[in-house]
């Protein structure tokens, strides 16, 4: 499977694992790419692997406030750039593909765990979770890509990158909490 053609299916991505790479798998149980998250990751960064180890594509956060998460294929090529919406993941977040193509993200406010992608007013793919919100694995995904726009590699990217930022706001939402109760 080429990791960088245009891709219409679905990919069921797994939540982080402590040690060792996560598989991303086709609907069928195929492991089609990995995703590699140091233990100790400045700005989030991510690496993404082919089903074999080698390295295909990274992202992660970058500027000031970290609200833009540029996905690179493994030459250093932008593949997309998603820049989240200041009310959060679950705003209206844009998506800018390499192609000047450019989408928009919409998520639930019910605990930013489902997401709809949009190219104007057509839904182009949703990212569903696959587990109960009060899972021990709550972030494990299924991202259905309805029209062939983006590449396994960039579909892998966004979906981690949504993730990552998901984790961000419920860590700075857990942070206000505690200063407010101390």
């Amino acid at each position: 499977m080429d990791l960088a053609a245009p891709f219409e299916g679905t990919l069921l991505i797994p939540e982080k694992i402590l040690a060792g790479d996560s598989p991303v798998t086709l609907d069928t149980g195929e492991t089609v790419a990995q995703i590699r998250r140091p233990f100790f990751a400045v700005r989030h960064a991510f690496d993404i692997l082919d089903a074999a180890g080698g390295t295909v594509g990274h992202g992660g956060a970058v500027g000031f406030f970290r609200r833009r998460w540029p996905v690179r294929g493994a030459d250093g090529t932008v593949l997309l750039e998603f820049t989240v919406a200041w009310t959060g993941p679950s705003g209206r977040s844009r998506i800018l593909l390499n192609t000047g193509a450019e989408l928009s993200l919409k998520g639930s406010w019910w605990m930013s765990r489902s997401f709809t992608v949009h190219h104007g007013d057509d839904l182009v793919a949703e990212i569903q979770p696959t587990t109960h919100a009060m899972s021990l694995r709550n972030d494990t995904y299924a991202f259905s890509l309805r029209t062939p726009l983006l590449s396994v590699i960039a579909a892998v990217g966004l979906a981690q990158s949504i993730r990552n930022e998901v984790q961000a706001s419920r860590n700075r939402a857990h942070q206000n909490t505690i200063h407010h109760h101390t």
